[in-house]
């Protein structure tokens, strides 16, 4: 997220493998900017080639282009 900032280029993409921090105020914020970008492991076996399908549109597509619109006007003005 710093880097987001500073540098105003977002490389994150989170793959959450387990619901582990469901309560992170990193996670919170992560997905208030950028959901599609928080990915989760599906938790059934026939649900795998969806992850890994979306997980390939994820890293294709600039971040910018995902952003929630209410905060997508702060980074796309520097």
């Amino acid at each position: 997220h710093q880097r987001l900032l500073d540098e105003n280029m977002d490389v994150i993409v989170l793959l959450m493998l387990e619901p582990v921090l469901q309560n992170s105020h990193f996670l919170r914020l992560r997905r208030r900017l950028c959901g599609k970008s928080v990915v989760e492991w599906p938790r059934t076996a026939a649900a795998e080639p969806w992850f890994w399908q979306n997980l390939r549109n994820v890293v294709r597509v600039d971040n910018k282009l995902m952003y929630n619109k209410t905060y997508s006007r702060y980074f796309t003005s520097k």
